[in-house]
């Protein structure tokens, strides 16, 4: 079977690394004939050694999001590869493929955001995050089959867009490889003193970080607290940083808010490591790996009460209102002080991990999944 597996819209963040890890195994296996339409970004992840052993590729310079010319240009490369499924790891693809189309969607947005989400930095922002949407969703419906991260984010997909459920699969996301496996039978040390809270998280509006300052606030002035220091990992130059700092200055607490700044994929196992609970009160995820990330490495999660966080973490974490810094403050100052409490969720949170398939597990189940759709259209 031939498949082209295109990856030209894996751009940003945790989805270049996944795009990466999935050609990684598919090159290892040599289950099917593969070619690859390679993001730039995707492409600089991936050794000479896994290269050279693919048969037909082509790095496109332009997203296919932005650019007319990169989705002929990739329209052209399926024609001169004839496969027999396309499969488009993060959609939208913005092209209408020929041969069958089978597409991966973890676009919180499309597929189950709420009006929150939407309008967190502004009523103009979020009228123009609906209409970029709509066109989102015109270009989703252009597929043959969908892949899911979420069972909430395929049932939202499906009631929105009005797609059969039948044609619709759920996959979900696996553990990096800075997460070694193998110490699973182990129980991570939990250092009780370590006051450091981490937020792993982008600066994207809907990531509500502008929050951070007002729960510190909370933390002093409410629960007597000073002994903690929230941990961020944004650009300096960002916008989302230079809000938080400017609104930590006004509060007098600069000193308990500090931006580590981006930190790579082979840190991650680290940088939990050196927390004491992560925090994130975010208004919007499809399946944040930073979940089973912190599970793994045994550390509390202080998370949004919301489906999309339930649908992961279960009762394997504690649960706040993204927008009232009182209650994100109360469930923190419980991992802080070492509650009873803790040491369950995190005890039943590194057994929860272990039902989450790691790379090469996801890379087989997405493998049969295009296998089954194969054998289902040519019969």
């Amino acid at each position: 079977m031939k498949i082209l597996f295109n990856c030209t819209t894996n751009i940003v963040g945790g989805g270049i690394q996944t795009a990466a890890n999935f050609i990684a195994q598919a090159v290892e296996t040599c289950d099917f004939s593969w070619s690859i339409a390679f993001s730039p970004e995707v492409y600089g992840q991936l050794n000479h050694i896994t290269v050279s052993k693919l048969k037909e590729y082509r790095v496109f310079e332009d997203s296919p999001a932005k650019s007319l010319k990169a989705r002929k240009e990739l329209k052209k490369f399926e024609s001169k590869i004839c496969p027999d499924i396309v499969y488009t790891m993060s959609g939208p693809a913005y092209v209408k493929f020929d041969s069958l189309h089978v597409l991966g969607c973890s676009n919180g947005f499309v597929s189950h955001a709420g009006l929150e989400a939407f309008f967190c930095d502004g009523f103009f922002s979020g009228f123009k995050s609906i209409a970029h949407v709509v066109y989102q969703s015109l270009s989703f419906r252009k597929a043959d089959y969908w892949i899911f991260q979420t069972r909430s984010s395929c049932e939202g997909f499906v009631r929105r867009l009005r797609v059969q459920r039948e044609k619709t699969f759920v996959v979900p996301n696996a553990l990096g490889k800075s997460f070694n496996r193998d110490q699973m039978y182990r129980m991570p040390s939990y250092k009780k003193s370590n006051p450091v809270i981490l937020i792993p998280a982008a600066p994207y509006p809907h990531k509500n970080l502008s929050i951070i300052p007002e729960v510190a606030y909370r933390l002093v002035n409410e629960f007597s607290l000073d002994d903690f220091e929230f941990r961020l990992t944004l650009n300096e130059n960002s916008y989302a940083w230079q809000k938080i700092k400017d609104k930590a200055e006004k509060l007098k607490l600069n000193n308990k808010i500090k931006n580590i700044g981006p930190f790579k994929v082979s840190q991650a196992s680290d940088l939990y490591r050196q927390a004491r609970v992560i925090f994130l009160p975010t208004l919007l995820e499809t399946f944040s790996a930073t979940y089973i990330e912190a599970m793994f490495s045994g550390r509390p999660i202080v998370t949004s009460n919301r489906n999309f966080a339930r649908d992961i973490c279960q009762e394997d974490a504690f649960y706040v209102d993204p927008n009232d810094p009182s209650s994100c403050a109360n469930k923190l100052v419980l991992c802080l002080q070492a509650d009873p409490s803790v040491d369950n969720i995190v005890l039943n949170g590194f057994k929860r991990v272990k039902s989450f398939p790691d790379l090469k597990q996801r890379y087989s189940m997405i493998r049969d999944i295009l296998k089954k759709i194969h054998e289902k259209s040519v019969h």
